[in-house]
């Protein structure tokens, strides 16, 4: 399996983590427009739905919430990795 790219799954931790589509635009400096398209390239290359929109707001899904759980641990890891390798 092909991973997906960084930007999608940083997207999915930020819209889990802030509720909002908006704020995790802002948080990663982007549109929420690109948040969105973000998510949904996510779920196409997943094969499955993250999220679910309710006009202006959204909602992960209980597969999209156990996915971005997994997703924030990894991004964890990778963070540690970093501080680690910069001792």
């Amino acid at each position: 399996m092909r991973l997906p790219a960084m930007n999608t799954l940083r997207a999915l931790e930020g819209v889990a983590r802030r509720g909002s589509m908006t704020r995790a635009a802002q948080e990663l400096n982007v549109t929420p427009s690109a948040v969105s398209h973000a998510l949904r390239q996510l779920e196409h290359e997943l094969g499955f739905q993250l999220t679910v929109r309710e006009g202006k707001g959204i909602e992960l899904t209980q597969a999209g919430r156990l996915y971005a759980e997994e997703v924030r641990k990894a991004l964890a890891i990778l963070a540690q990795a970093g501080a680690a390798a910069g001792e």
